[in-house]
């Protein structure tokens, strides 16, 4: 999409105006243009301008369907740095930049896996049953699996992993360091750039909330603390960091209380804010916080224990869907939902309906799209699963795996990119042209909305590409115009 500023108008005999120069700014599936501003109009200029603006009124359009392209990373016949044999269980990908860390084990023992990094095209070893701990000695290797499904994240190429046997560690700029003494677990942990987030617990019994760098552990948030004054004792669930800040989730109760609350927190510079607070209810709670996503600005949460899907942005909550919702490209509605993450005003959630499930994704004035299914053909064959680690969403990319077998280990990590034109944009006369490499036969949808939030699109027109450069000219729209191409299907 593309926002752009004008104040290019005709003028009657005055000074001629500067020619604006373009900026283009890219917001994953939404460019921005911003044209500079000018010297000063002559009042009617400015008038004749404020009315040819106001006489436009756009016409509603769907949206066009986003092209997805699949890249196999990985699958159960991969070999793997370090390890001999194959028919690995591949376990769920975290993304970052387009990086990939994931966990696999053998499907017969699991006894032999490790962690792996796929970089530039390349697989690199960062710990695996081979390998000595960093307090020495071997990985016990007795369970390679994630201790959770959500357990592994990537931040650049840094890494947080835990194993069953092993505790928590952490790979900084490829050097690995454990985390946690033994008896401590590090849970549903996040690392962003090379710090931490994540739940302390001794056994089974929630400790805090924590962050880790640099060797140095601090608390976030703990029970025996106070929240609004009194003393809390509770389970901490998901911590999310984002820019500055990180969200998470926490049910407990008061002191002296049996009402059981759930709260969602937000921690920026050594403070504590409550974002939301609630009685809980056992049978439907209203939010259910233990499973959300976390941009630095809004969540996303599971509403229900898998009811629907509601955005809380700017103190409001938002249904992005629920059991009315119509699954995309289908006539029923979803009837459950999971796992769920949250970048860049973008939502990722795992649906479901009677006979299936997908990948589903949500964006700012975009209907509801789908992503992957377990009735749509992948790689030439149809999954029987489609599963998603809310840590495989980084903005850009969407890291999932595809399961094929329930017999064997026939599994397949997909990386996905929305197949998205970069914008080219120049000003012939009245109109601001915009210009993207093309494949040719393809068609190409342009659209245009007056604003980021709620937008409500304007189809301006399609084209077949005849060559590798595709054009289109647009209409100069006013102060704040988006603009975004798609390849239809």
């Amino acid at each position: 999409m593309i926002k752009q500023r004008d104040s290019r108008a005709g003028f009657c005999g005055a000074q001629k105006p500067s020619e604006p120069s373009i900026k283009l700014t890219n917001f994953g599936a939404v460019y921005q243009i911003t044209l500079s501003a000018m010297r000063s109009f002559p009042v009617l200029a400015t008038q004749l301008l404020i009315l040819w603006l106001a006489a436009i009124t756009p016409k509603s359009a769907a949206a066009a369907v986003t092209s997805w392209r699949f890249t196999v990373i990985a699958q159960s016949s991969t070999p793997l740095p370090g390890q001999t044999g194959a028919d690995w269980l591949l376990s769920l990908p975290a993304v970052s930049g387009g990086n990939i860390a994931f966990q696999p084990h053998h499907s017969d023992s699991v006894n032999f896996g490790g962690v792996y990094l796929w970089t530039d095209s390349t697989f690199l070893r960062i710990a695996d049953n081979n390998m000595s701990k960093p307090s020495g000695g071997p990985f016990s290797s007795a369970w390679w699996a994630p201790l959770g499904n959500n357990d592994i994240s990537i931040s650049g190429t840094n890494i947080f992993f835990s194993t069953a046997e092993d505790g928590a560690f952490v790979s900084i700029n490829g050097q690995l360091k454990g985390l946690l003494p033994s008896g401590y677990t590090l849970d549903s942990a996040r690392i962003q750039n090379d710090t931490v987030f994540g739940v302390v617990n001794s056994g089974s019994v929630a400790i805090g909330v924590v962050s880790y760098r640099d060797g140095v552990f601090t608390k976030i948030l703990q029970n025996g603390d106070q929240v609004l004054g009194k003393k809390i004792n509770g389970a901490f669930g998901q911590i999310i960091p984002s820019g500055d800040s990180a969200m998470f989730s926490c049910d407990f109760k008061y002191e002296n209380s049996s009402t059981l609350n759930q709260a969602l927190f937000r921690y920026s510079n050594g403070a504590l804010d409550i974002v939301s607070i609630e009685p809980y209810a056992p049978v439907s709670p209203p939010h259910w916080f233990q499973s959300f996503g976390y941009d630095g600005s809004a969540a996303s949460v599971i509403k229900n224990n898998g009811e629907g899907v509601l955005e809380f942005k700017n103190g409001n909550w938002n249904t992005i869907a629920d059991f009315n919702t119509i699954v995309p490209g289908r006539t029923f509605p979803f009837t459950r939902f999971t796992d769920i993450a949250r970048v860049k005003d973008t939502t990722i959630f795992r649906g479901g309906w009677d006979t299936g499930h997908g990948l589903f994704i949500s964006r700012p004035g975009a209907p509801l799209e789908e992503i992957a299914a377990n009735d749509k053909s992948l790689s030439g064959r149809t999954p029987i699963g489609i599963y998603f680690n809310p840590a495989g969403f980084d903005g850009d990319n969407i890291a999932f795996l595809a399961t094929y077998s329930l017999s064997i280990a026939d599994e397949v990590l997909y990386l996905v990119t929305a197949d998205i034109p970069h914008l080219n944009p120049t000003l012939i006369g009245q109109k601001l042209r915009v210009q993207w490499s093309a494949i040719v036969g393809a068609t190409y949808r342009v659209e245009t909305a007056s604003q980021l939030a709620q937008a409500l699109w304007t189809n301006a027109g399609s084209l077949t590409a005849q060559t590798e450069t595709a054009s289109f000219d647009l209409d100069i729209l006013g102060a704040e115009t988006f603009v975004r191409v798609a390849r239809l299907p």
